[in-house]
């Protein structure tokens, strides 16, 4: 019998096999992470745009505010974030004179994201009565 250097069919078989099982589970892997990138990605896009109706809420005036208008309490973002749309609530914390809660919606076809800040309304004493 003479043995000859080299690899037997069985043999590479077995190493092609292994092969495309490591090559399956790192695309797996990476399936996902770019699955979790996406997921993040569109997140922030909706955490950055509630920020946005946010601060223009909060730029307003006291009295600007009270009731907010419906311009600020609902509404649909221009291009290229026209496939979202948001709502605003104003409401008082019970309790807390002066204080508001805030909390901006906003939908998009990844899903709801909502935003919660407090506000404080500094508002000018009552003048005396008589």
């Amino acid at each position: 019998m003479s043995r000859r250097a080299g690899f037997t069919v069985l043999e590479a078989a077995v190493a092609l096999a292994i092969i495309g099982l490591s090559a399956v589970g790192v695309l797996s892997a990476f399936a996902g992470q770019t699955r979790s990138v996406t997921h993040v990605r569109d997140r922030l896009q909706s955490a950055a745009l509630a920020q946005d109706v946010g601060a223009r809420i909060r730029l307003l005036s006291a009295e600007e505010r009270e009731p907010l208008a419906d311009s600020l309490a609902r509404g649909r973002f221009e291009a290229p974030f026209a496939d979202h749309e948001w709502t605003a609530r104003l409401e008082p914390v019970s309790n807390e004179p002066g204080l508001r809660s805030l909390t901006v919606t906003v939908r998009g076809p990844e899903g709801d994201f909502e935003s919660r800040s407090l506000i404080y309304e500094l508002r000018p004493p009552a003048p005396p009565t008589r």
